[in-house]
């Protein structure tokens, strides 16, 4: 039988390895000081755990590396009120979500950097995000009402895009 070549995913994942270390880099001297970036992303480095991962191809081993990025989009976001970044930590929510399901608890998470940032919340602001973060949308009229979930939408419907085109090949062949 023909077995698949495993080698281009095993580079980009490799790739997106040394990309997080970066982040880890930039997250640690964004928020706290460049000494503080330099250690972190140093340690990360040379963890282990995160060399041995990062030169398998397995599904959430990217996980870091969106998970860090769209942290710092969405912190970068709403302290400079650039929707785009806004829109960029959405999309890196929905890849997140795609490659585990623990990535869901990244939600909280960003709930909770959002009431931060916006200091004055109207009840129905607050229920709205309580709707939109735990009752998994299934209106997608609701869901355009939102900046950061319409890009979390675009990240999963690219994934459900990817997975039904090869999927229909899969079962062709």
């Amino acid at each position: 039988a023909i077995q698949p070549n495993r080698s281009p995913s095993k580079g980009l994942i490799s790739l997106i390895g040394i990309a997080t270390v970066y982040l880890v880099y930039r997250f640690g001297k964004t928020f706290f000081h460049p000494l503080v970036g330099l250690s972190a992303s140093f340690l990360y480095a040379i963890s282990p755990l995160i060399v041995r991962y990062s030169r398998a191809s397995w599904n959430p081993n990217p996980l870091p590396f969106f998970a860090l990025a769209g942290i710092l989009a969405l912190a970068l976001g709403l302290k400079h009120k650039r929707k785009l970044l806004i829109f960029l930590a959405g999309a890196c929510l929905g890849i997140a979500w795609q490659l585990h399901y623990l990535a869901l608890l990244l939600t909280p998470v960003y709930f909770v950097m959002v009431v931060l940032a916006v200091k004055k919340l109207s009840p129905l602001v607050i229920g709205y995000w309580l709707l939109v973060i735990f009752s998994r949308i299934r209106n997608f009229a609701l869901l355009l009402r939102g900046l950061p979930f319409c890009s979390v939408s675009v990240g999963v419907i690219g994934f459900l895009v990817i997975i039904v085109r090869f999927s229909r090949i899969k079962f062709l062949t």
